[in-house]
């Protein structure tokens, strides 16, 4: 199963005890990374969504916890036979119902299954959930995701049900949604998917496209976060306003800025080492700067 546990701070689970997750009430916009620490699984070393889970690995997708993660309806049609799902480059044979897409001899990536009535926002995250079974012991299947991006996700058909789960960042806006099942190799492969969920996860991701460009996770002192080499950049795309930012450094360091104008896209790494970092729409109130350093000292100290 290729999936991640998503650990979002609850109100609920902090009893009377100050969130950051307060200044969102609402749905005001804003971005909050919540730290980086790799068992909350909301570190992706690309965009494409493979997990970043150790030190040493670089971070493409960092995800927003401001309005909770949360998933969105389901995009995907009702019926596997609605307008808009295709077959193209057919290299075996291939059949669908309602509910099932079933491919025969799938060979390489020469067939595909498309949605192209979905687009998503710039920095929008995806989550795409499939059941798959097949006979071909040791083939491989994979996705495609927004964009035009290969997710590059594999696993083994072993002839037994596989939950597959997917998550990944949009990096441009505008663009078609196309996701399909492939064949990875030379090698025939039959297999059938089915119970497709697309969902968009709630929030404005930081998202990192070139690898080059990456910060990187790292680990010192106990605590966990993101290292800029000084050419790098995490890009939040944010409603036109004033924001106020705060963020906090491997030091225990906390900086707060009010009054800063954003027009579309804000690189969100502050600090050389960054531990965690907050965007909120409008002037921080004092009591609110201060229950925040409260926090992060708590956290951070």
């Amino acid at each position: 199963m290729h999936g991640f546990s998503l650990s979002i701070p609850q109100l609920s689970a902090l009893g009377s005890a100050w969130s950051p997750a307060l200044l969102f009430a609402g749905g005001s916009p804003g971005f909050w990374a919540g730290g980086f620490d790799p068992a909350r699984g909301r570190l992706f070393q690309s965009q494409t969504g493979t997990a970043a889970s150790a030190a040493g690995q670089t971070v493409g997708l960092a995800l927003d916890i401001s309005q909770g993660a949360t998933l969105g309806a389901n995009l995907a049609p009702a019926s596997l036979t609605a307008a808009g799902w295709v077959f193209a480059n057919v290299s075996g044979n291939a059949a669908r119902t309602a509910s099932t897409l079933h491919f025969e001899n799938l060979i390489d990536r020469n067939n595909l299954v498309i949605n192209s009535g979905v687009s998503w926002p710039l920095g929008a995250a995806i989550e795409v959930r499939a059941t798959l079974s097949g006979s071909g012991l040791g083939r491989t299947v994979g996705l495609t995701g927004a964009g035009g991006t290969d997710v590059l996700h594999s696993f083994t058909l072993t002839g037994s049900p596989v939950e597959y789960v997917a998550r990944f960042g949009n990096r441009t806006a505008g663009t078609g949604f196309g996701f399909g099942f492939y064949g990875y190799d030379a090698t025939p492969v039959d297999f059938t998917v089915h119970a497709v969920s697309v969902r968009q996860i709630a929030g404005r991701h930081a998202i990192q496209a070139t690898a080059l460009s990456r910060p990187t996770l790292t680990l010192a002192g106990g605590r966990y976060h993101l290292y800029d080499d000084g050419n790098d950049t995490l890009d939040v795309a944010l409603p036109a306003g004033t924001y106020s930012r705060a963020w906090v450094d491997n030091l225990g360091a906390i900086t707060v800025e009010r009054g800063i104008a954003i027009a579309a896209t804000e690189n969100v790494l502050r600090a050389t080492r960054l531990c965690d970092v907050l965007y909120v729409q409008g002037s921080l109130p004092a009591g609110d700067e201060a229950s925040l350093r409260a926090y992060w000292q708590g956290r951070f100290p």
